[in-house]
């Protein structure tokens, strides 16, 4: 907490191991599943990547490989310039109190740019109204999705609204106006995720997020098939498999042994088999819908930790008082195995899933890719771990600017694992078989017909809890509007040589901008001035 201690290595040396270990089988369990899927993602069905996207865009725009980078006026140093421009005006006046806010960061706005509605705002009467997100990053990001999934998204967020507001006509939903924005969320069980009758947490947190990952492998059956006899020396795919990063065989071998070894490590805690096998399991289930979703829109709909929910359908508890299998497995599904990646096990799926669509679009070698990959999620849990333990046994937890690690943990994780009425009042299970049967259905119904116009990803990144926190709808509506605008304008030639070139240089001016500001703040901590 204070800092200003010799850290003690040998205490910490066999939880390094294990965090490390676990987190490495994880990953390698996942670019297994990465590996198997690719040819389908990557080659068949193009799902877009937005951030890989742009990646893109930015090195041939950069480095001399668009011919629009040629012209007097270049789009791409258009967005760039704006971008720029723009995140230095928001972050200044975080470090200097006394320059303008113009865009008035420092007015009921969270970090990620999500402005919450007071009490007495005119629009605090619209039930379903939380937040509003101001930050134009998430625009640049959209852009690039498919617009039949920001139309879904944009159009079932109205449902969302107007069917929030009849609910509240018949008398639910009676604590919402009295709260403000993140309130309408999180602070109690009448919120717009948690109260009846809808249960948005239920239908689309859980229902949806299980449907999703459960139905998409349905669709994609025959190709699964295909992967299965490749590996086993036959079948149409042994003639590609040479553009793969492994052979299916090995993918597969990969994919059984990280699954055993994981089950072995969780089991050494004092998990038992059942609940290690269910845990990877919601584990898979979860990340597979979220690396769907973040492909095709650019945004990971989090499910706020409802990973354990499901643990507990699958895995509940033998007693009144939990034991150590039962109470370690909700940890885990509640802080690794659901969510975001970024709390979990499973940031080498969205790493490689990403960096193979780039290399579709550059040309570069899958086997390049997966030895980069590899030596990545090796490496980077260890150091990660190690850095962590010197600023906290450097500096203290007290000195830094971010949350109690341990109390959040303890707090946040514990009252979710033991409380019956977690994430919301029971009954669940019809909840969730309606998402599952709403998500199934478009899901099917958009595979099977090309004139359909719903499809599930925009319908759960409308409805799931924390794109409902952050306001990420009107980015995406402004998305889909600009998108349209220019496809109707311009065609699909304005949109590569004009739309995606300045949303690029926009991502990359803002991310410039953050570095050199981040830069400022860290030597404004050391240096105070």
């Amino acid at each position: 907490m204070t800092g200003g201690v010799p850290i003690p290595w040998g205490d910490w040396i066999v939880p390094l191991l294990y965090w490390w270990g676990s987190s490495v089988l994880f990953g390698l369990f996942f670019i297994a599943i990465s590996n198997i899927l690719r040819a389908r993602w990557i080659d068949v069905e193009k799902v877009p990547f937005p951030h890989t996207m742009l990646a893109y865009h930015m090195i041939t725009s950069t480095m001399g490989g668009n011919q629009e980078t040629k012209r007097l006026v270049n789009p791409y140093v258009v967005g760039l310039v704006v971008g720029f421009a723009y995140q230095v005006l928001v972050f200044t006046p975080m470090i200097f109190p006394w320059f303008p806010d113009i865009f008035g960061w420092r007015t009921q706005t969270c970090p990620g740019g999500w402005y919450y509605i007071s009490t007495d705002s005119p629009l605090a009467g619209v039930i379903g109204f939380a937040n509003l997100n101001k930050n134009p990053l998430l625009i640049s990001i959209s852009y690039l999705a498919p617009k039949i999934v920001l139309f879904n998204t944009v159009f079932w967020y109205v449902v969302l609204l107007v069917l929030m507001q009849a609910a509240y006509s018949f008398g639910y939903y009676t604590s919402v106006p009295g709260l403000s924005g993140c309130g309408r969320i999180w602070c109690g069980s009448d919120t717009i995720p948690y109260g009846d009758p809808f249960k948005w947490v239920l239908i689309s947190n859980i229902g949806g997020v299980l449907a999703l990952t459960i139905f998409y492998l349905f669709t994609a059956r025959t190709y699964i098939v295909d992967t299965v006899q490749a590996a086993l020396g036959r079948g149409s795919l042994l003639q590609t498999e040479k553009n793969e990063a492994m052979t299916y065989r090995n993918s597969y071998l990969m994919l059984i042994i990280s699954f055993v070894l994981l089950l072995m490590i969780l089991s050494s805690t004092g998990i038992n088999l059942a609940a290690a096998f269910a845990l990877i399991l919601v584990t898979g289930i979860w990340f597979l819908a979220g690396v769907r979703i973040y492909g095709l829109i650019g945004f990971d709909a989090r499910s706020g930790g409802t990973g354990m929910s499901l643990m507990k359908i699958i895995y509940p508890p033998t007693a009144d008082k939990p034991d150590t299998s039962w109470t370690l497995s909700m940890y885990f599904a509640g802080t690794q195995a659901s969510d975001t990646p970024q709390y979990g096990w499973a940031g080498p799926l969205f790493a490689s899933m990403a960096a193979y669509r780039l290399a579709n679009l550059t040309g570069v070698g899958n086997k390049n890719v997966f030895k980069l990959i590899l030596i990545t999620t090796i490496l980077a849990p260890l150091s990660a771990l190690i850095g962590f333990l010197t600023i906290m046994y450097t500096f203290g937890q007290s000195r830094l600017q971010a949350p109690n690690v341990i109390q959040d943990t303890i707090n946040n994780y514990s009252w979710r694992a033991l409380s019956p009425t977690y994430p919301t009042t029971p009954p669940h299970i019809p909840y969730i078989l309606v998402g599952m049967a709403i998500v199934g259905f478009f899901t099917i119904m958009h595979a099977r017909y090309v004139w359909f116009p719903f499809e599930p990803i925009g319908f759960l990144t409308a409805t799931t809890a924390h794109t409902l926190l952050e306001g990420a709808w009107t980015m995406f509506a402004v998305a889909w509007i600009l998108k349209e605008l220019t496809l109707r304008i311009g065609g699909t030639k304005a949109y590569e040589n004009y739309g995606s070139p300045m949303a690029s240089g926009f991502f990359l001016g803002y991310v410039l901008a953050l570095l050199l500001m981040g830069l400022i703040s860290v030597t404004r901590f050391f240096f105070p001035f």
